[in-house]
């Protein structure tokens, strides 16, 4: 991975010497003999690294999520509908499956928001 490589290439610079510590080894921007000192090239591999080292967090987390949600199930066909013209959808993980009711086109809120939808009760399991 490039968070590897850099780590390496950051070995290699610290054991040539680009980068260290002056209250040791007496160097120092400007003469100043305290603190950590590097050279730019130094610096900008540290920041490559931390970019990566985000990247691939965030790469992780979105692989997460996307096994998280790949537990679920959709449907892109409603159940059915009941005489007032609402939908109702299985949506949600294999065990337990929800019901969940659409409201009807006609009241003008199909697909109006979650606070349209509303979860169905009282079925029983096969009902």
């Amino acid at each position: 991975s490039t968070a590897s490589e850099l780590c390496a290439a950051l070995a290699a610079g610290r054991s040539a010497g680009l980068e260290g510590d002056a209250s040791a080894d007496g160097l120092g921007s400007l003469g100043a003999a305290t603190g950590r000192w590097l050279t730019r090239g130094m610096l900008e591999a540290y920041a490559c690294l931390g970019a990566a080292l985000a990247e691939e967090q965030a790469a992780a987390e979105r692989a997460a999520a996307h096994e998280q949600l790949s537990g679920g199930r959709a449907r892109s066909l409603s159940l059915g509908r009941d005489r007032a013209g609402a939908s109702y959808w299985a949506i949600g993980p294999r065990a337990p499956l929800s019901v969940w009711v659409e409201p009807s086109p006609r009241g003008g809120q199909r697909g109006g928001g979650a606070a349209a939808w509303r979860r169905c009760v009282g079925l029983a399991a096969g009902e």
